[in-house]
């Protein structure tokens, strides 16, 4: 059997819930591939919103 006939017959014994798992397995992997994202463009400012702590003598 030729290498393509292999794949043909492969693709129609798949179930499609296993054929989402594949494909979702290939767009991880090509997201991967790129690389991790580019955060420089994301503002992390402080907004102050956060509760002051007490200081660590204070703790129980």
């Amino acid at each position: 059997m030729s290498r393509l006939g292999w794949y043909w017959h492969r693709l129609r014994a798949m179930s499609a819930g296993e054929m989402a798992l594949h494909a979702r397995k290939k767009l991880r992997q090509m997201a991967d591939a790129k690389g991790p994202p580019d955060f420089s463009r994301l503002r992390l400012e402080s907004s102050g919103a956060f509760p002051k702590l007490p200081r660590p003598e204070d703790a129980p």
